[in-house]
């Protein structure tokens, strides 16, 4: 199994990188994990967007999937008899309604779900974030990639993160900078990954306003096995 970061600011792109957006692969399957902002331009340097079998939402803010009407044009253009399907929390209803309006194959998921997609099994974890969603562990091929979401730091977080050789945290800010954010801090996701027993930690979802190097060193106090998602390999 391969993780591909394609983006990984939080709330807007920066000057050179899109917000959340992960293409996980096994040897037959190709799934698109959030599709943030700059996500299909990133995906198209690795696979055609005919080849994305499916979306994985954590929740439904646009800086994950307001891509994803566009993919929904693409597809329908491209490949009008294989719609993409879609996996996501289901409220706002706002949101879900017109995600379901892209010609996609719309699948409602929740905390405690169980999903399979050829290969890979996704289970799914309650969050605390002012939209609802999940967290996600893919396993396959004797691999296992975990992924925050947006939250703020639960024990939750830690049963998805448990013994995972990636834990994709989205990690906004610095401790110090957090304060009432919801949402997890570098010290936070480090934390986290040293209890959970991960093998590596990778930070996403760093805001434009955040020093990502201040997040590295403040993650990698307490886990050293730590490195910034920008655009590469995992």
């Amino acid at each position: 199994m391969k993780l591909t970061v394609l983006g990984a600011r939080g709330a807007w792109p920066s000057a050179t990188e899109g917000t959340c957006a992960f293409l996980l692969q096994t040897g037959l399957e190709n799934i698109l994990v959030e599709c943030g902002s700059g996500a299909l331009a990133a995906v198209q340097k690795h696979i055609a967007l005919q080849d994305i079998d499916a979306v994985v939402l954590s929740h439904l803010h646009a800086d994950h999937a307001c891509e994803l009407p566009l993919l929904g044009y693409a597809r329908a253009r491209l490949t009008p008899d294989k719609p993409v399907a879609v996996y996501a929390p289901n409220k706002p209803e706002f949101a879900w309604e017109y995600l379901q309006n892209n010609g996609h194959s719309m699948h409602a998921i929740s905390a405690g779900d169980t999903i399979h997609i050829g290969a890979i099994t996704i289970k799914t974890y309650n969050t605390q974030h002012p939209f609802p969603g999940v967290s996600l562990r893919f396993e396959a091929e004797n691999k296992i990639v975990a992924y925050s979401g947006d939250t703020c730091l639960t024990p939750e977080i830690q049963k998805c993160a448990q013994d995972a050789d990636v834990f994709l945290a989205n990690t906004a800010f610095t401790q110090a900078l957090l304060a009432a954010a919801p949402h997890l801090s570098a010290k936070d996701a480090a934390t986290t990954a040293k209890a959970a027993k991960v093998k590596r930690l990778v930070l996403a979802h760093i805001m434009p306003t955040q020093c990502a190097e201040e997040a590295l060193r403040e993650a990698r106090g307490t886990f050293a096995e730590t490195v910034i998602g920008q655009n590469g390999l995992f």
